[in-house]
């Protein structure tokens, strides 16, 4: 949210079209990544404050931070595109965010929960990163060699890549028209 208010004062997303749609979600990428590294070394060393034994499997976890990191650049970049078009990003972000959080294992645990509700919460690509991330700090490779639960991703990252590319390519034509017409209104 913060990338995206800089960015739109500063006008950077005005000149979209010359941009890889990479570059608008650098900033986020890279403070989820520096966040996730801060949470992960507090997490080890209460770990060893409290002589906590964790079988923690860096290569699965890069694994995971790799896959979440895959998973966030459309979405962030088709929330920091339509907060260019819309005044209540922010009601958006949060409604987003909170859709997360209750369907994601952060709140609650897998195991206390009915087994119909476990595999319809299975479907979020959220709940496969988080719980891979967990399983793979405290089990190790035990998420990583979940075949069904990794195939089910894939499948929503390509779905979630296609309608990427539809969203980008209209929000971009839209802020690009948008920008062609206030320049008319300058004239």
């Amino acid at each position: 949210y913060y990338a995206m208010k800089i960015l739109h004062k500063r006008g950077y997303v005005l000149n979209i079209t010359n941009l890889p749609s990479y570059v608008l979600i650098t900033v986020q990428i890279m403070n989820f990544i520096f966040i996730f590294l801060i949470s992960y070394i507090v997490l080890q060393l209460v770990a060893l404050g409290n002589k906590i034994e964790l079988t923690t499997n860096i290569l699965c976890i890069l694994y995971f931070v790799l896959m979440t990191i895959i998973l966030l650049m459309p979405i962030c970049t088709i929330v920091a595109l339509g907060g260019h078009l819309t005044r209540n990003i922010k009601a958006m972000i949060v409604l987003l965010l909170l859709i997360i959080l209750v369907t994601s294992p952060i709140l609650w645990v897998p195991g206390n929960l009915p087994d119909l509700l476990i595999n319809i919460l299975k479907l979020n690509p959220f709940n496969f990163v988080i719980n891979g991330v967990q399983e793979s700090t405290v089990f190790g490779t035990n998420a990583f060699f979940n075949l069904p639960s990794q195939v089910i991703f894939i499948f929503e990252l390509v779905i979630l890549y296609i309608w990427f590319d539809y969203l980008f390519t209209i929000l971009k034509d839209e802020i690009n028209i948008n920008k062609k017409g206030s320049k008319k209104v300058e004239l």
